[in-house]
């Protein structure tokens, strides 16, 4: 069953806050993510879905010197593989390399300017889901700005510490900003270290051919689920999922809108997604 995003009732404070008050929030905070870190566990380490290569871009061509047999990974992982033994060897010849959808087979295709190519995997691991878990993760600030999120900060209604930093903020209306996230409940990975996430860690990742996650650069993970209507979220869930196909039924592409009025193309993992607001502005 997953657990609601915004579990915990959101505390409104008024006027100042005595030493004696701020003592008590923390101690009720440190109490409570204690009882809540064993609440939010999982059995097993979320993960994603692991797909093997059997021909095309993904394997090595035999011609180009550095090209290789991509390995077992995400579909993110293969791709960009992929895409690298095209870059080294075949790009020279065929000019750039625009990726085109994921076929229903589970092929990638790409388009070139002298044809197609294409990448044919096949699912080996199916993913491990822990939405109770990753569906917490994150700032998870209540609307009126009062909670979950408490003290160092923590959140208290499931043990989570969380951290955000921001590393560059330019001025203006649509200001260019890189920000870090930390959450000590996730096993997540990457370039930022252990347990850290930022701006570009955004992506979409085809967890099975029912289900799919979207990380949010603060480490929070949505959950959709195959329905008649398309993709549908849980009830609590803020934001829309649409996938866009060609006349052949192929997947082209992924469209998501938050609650926040942005509109984003999420991409697999390796991939920045790219959004913009209500009046198409980046």
């Amino acid at each position: 069953m997953n657990a609601r995003r915004k579990s915990f009732l959101c505390p409104v404070f008024h006027g100042r806050l005595t030493n004696r008050a701020v003592w008590l929030v923390f101690t009720a905070t440190v109490s409570v993510a204690t009882i809540g870190t064993a609440r939010a566990s999982c059995s097993q380490t979320p993960s994603s879905a692991i797909y093997s290569c059997h021909s095309g871009l993904c394997i090595a061509t035999g011609e180009g010197s550095g090209t290789i047999n991509c390995p077992n990974g995400t579909l993110g992982e293969i791709r960009e593989c992929a895409e690298n033994n095209y870059h080294i060897y075949l790009e020279q010849f065929n000019g750039p390399l625009t990726f085109e959808h994921i076929s229903a087979g589970g092929e990638l295709w790409w388009e070139t300017q002298n044809g197609p190519y294409d990448a044919f995997v096949v699912l080996e691991t199916a993913g491990q889901d822990c939405p109770e878990l990753e569906r917490n993760l994150g700032s998870q600030m209540c609307p009126s700005g009062g909670g979950p999120i408490l003290g160092n900060p923590v959140n208290i209604s499931t043990g989570n510490k969380y951290q955000r930093e921001i590393d560059y903020q330019s001025a203006g209306p649509f200001a260019l900003q890189f920000q870090r996230h930390f959450n000590i409940a996730t096993a997540q990975t990457n370039w930022l270290g252990n347990r850290w996430t930022g701006t570009f860690s955004r992506n979409l990742v085809l967890q099975s051919t029912t289900t799919v996650k979207i990380f949010r650069d603060d480490g929070e993970v949505l959950y959709f689920q195959q329905c008649t209507g398309g993709w549908c979220s849980s009830a609590d869930e803020p934001g829309t999922l649409t996938q866009t196909k060609d006349g052949s039924a192929n997947t082209t592409g992924w469209v998501f809108k938050g609650d926040d009025d942005v509109t984003e193309t999420p991409a697999p993992p390796a991939r920045s997604a790219a959004s913009s607001t209500r009046s198409r502005i980046p």
